[in-house]
């Protein structure tokens, strides 16, 4: 249980930090991306989940302009920040190549997808406190 307080505390804003790490695994997951995403089976009545939602928290928490900001706040380290510029590159690779405008089931289906997915799931093994997050 120490670990896990540690793990909590080592930030300024853990519960951003619960954002990002709920973003990540939703973006590394695609069983969830098909369930949630595609064919809107949420976990509890009244509750809400897509692409946008996680893509809006990278963006309102500074992910994907200024990751460099929030170590310290919101990224313990390095090493994480590394894992979220990889997701960045992933997913400016996904925006650039298809724009902003299409629906969840035309992301995950497209070509460049597995990318985010591989790179969403890497940094998930590196923020090493997942499981005491989420």
């Amino acid at each position: 249980m120490v670990e896990m307080e540690c793990a909590m505390t080592d930030v300024t804003y853990p519960a951003m930090r619960a954002n990002i790490v709920e973003a990540l695994r939703a973006m590394a997951d695609p069983e969830h991306q098909n369930r949630v995403w595609l064919r809107e089976e949420y976990a509890r009545d009244g509750s809400y989940d897509d692409f946008t939602l996680h893509i809006n928290s990278f963006d309102d928490l500074q992910m994907r302009d200024f990751p460099e900001r929030t170590v310290g706040d919101i990224l313990r380290n390095k090493e994480e920040l590394q894992a979220i510029r990889a997701v960045n590159d992933a997913l400016a690779t996904l925006f650039d190549r298809l724009g902003y405008q299409l629906s969840d089931e035309e992301y995950v289906n497209s070509p460049e997808w597995p990318q985010v997915v591989k790179t969403a799931s890497a940094a998930l093994r590196v923020f090493d406190d997942v499981e005491d997050i989420l």
